[in-house]
């Protein structure tokens, strides 16, 4: 059974459900986690800069090690872990299922965040991080429609049985 609420407003009703609710409380952590990370725990900088070689940051990923995640070489991988529960919520929150959606929202996002950061000097405008955000993004999504595929055939075999029973 699943809990159900109606709001209304001026265009009509929306129809809400716990899942989403979940869904939207865990999205809007997670935004809040990765601007924290990204513009709100860092100082302001005399300077700053634009790299927008891509993939520069892939030579590194050989030498990783745990203690650096937070530097050069971890935030490749922080980048694309950051957004993953970004991907696998979205469509959940905003009722977008498609690909196109998810990757545009996660290019728009991270494109503001390194624009942010770039005025405001709390780091530097870096192509890689947009291209790991938005495959992260992707990622997340990727196991979103997994998920989705899993919950179909179990609700299928769900039904069949209550079927078969009802007989």
């Amino acid at each position: 059974m699943s809990m159900e609420l109606i709001l209304s407003h001026d265009r009509g009703c929306i129809k809400m459900n716990r899942r989403r609710d979940i869904a939207a409380i865990l999205l809007g952590i997670s935004v809040a986690v990765i601007l924290w990370l990204t513009i709100l725990s860092r100082s302001g900088q005399a300077t700053t800069q634009v790299i927008i070689r891509p993939f520069h940051e892939l030579k590194n990923i050989g030498s990783l090690r745990l203690k650096d995640l937070t530097t050069g070489r971890g935030q490749l991988v922080g980048n694309i872990v950051l957004f993953i529960p970004v991907g696998f919520l979205f469509p959940v929150v905003v009722n977008r299922k498609k690909w196109y959606a998810v990757f545009a929202s996660g290019l728009v996002f991270s494109l503001l965040i390194e624009c942010i950061q770039l005025v405001t000097k709390r780091g530097c405008f870096d192509l890689d991080d947009i291209l790991f955000n938005v495959i992260g993004e992707m990622i997340g999504y990727g196991c979103f429609r997994v998920a989705e595929v899993i919950c179909g055939k179990l609700k299928a075999s769900k039904n069949l049985k209550e079927n078969r029973s009802a007989k």
